[in-house]
């Protein structure tokens, strides 16, 4: 359920994006520090903005995402050596 709502976020965002692009693709100059590009079209960089925008939180959720799984296999094989080492049986109990 929230992976699909998620999903349409993110179409929507697509959408409006790419209408407001589309009705501003005049050529500008863009200027960075130092460098000058001349004649860009305004919606080349409202989507590499955008691009940069979603790597840019990607990046940081998957670090996370990575960290997580590797905690989870780490308690899973904690568990599962908590288990093996709980049913063996001790010497006094088999002779009842």
């Amino acid at each position: 359920m929230m992976l699909g709502l998620k999903l349409l976020l993110f179409l929507i965002i697509i959408i409006f994006v790419a209408v407001f692009s589309s009705q501003n693709n005049d050529p500008i100059a863009l200027k960075f520090f130092t460098y000058e590009f001349p004649d860009i079209s305004l919606a080349i960089v409202i989507f590499g903005t955008l691009l940069l925008g979603f790597i840019s939180g990607l990046i940081p959720a998957s670090i996370r995402i990575v960290s997580l799984k590797r905690h989870i296999q780490r308690l899973e094989d904690y568990m599962e050596l908590k288990e093996k080492t709980s049913h063996k049986p001790t010497p006094g109990s088999l002779n009842q």
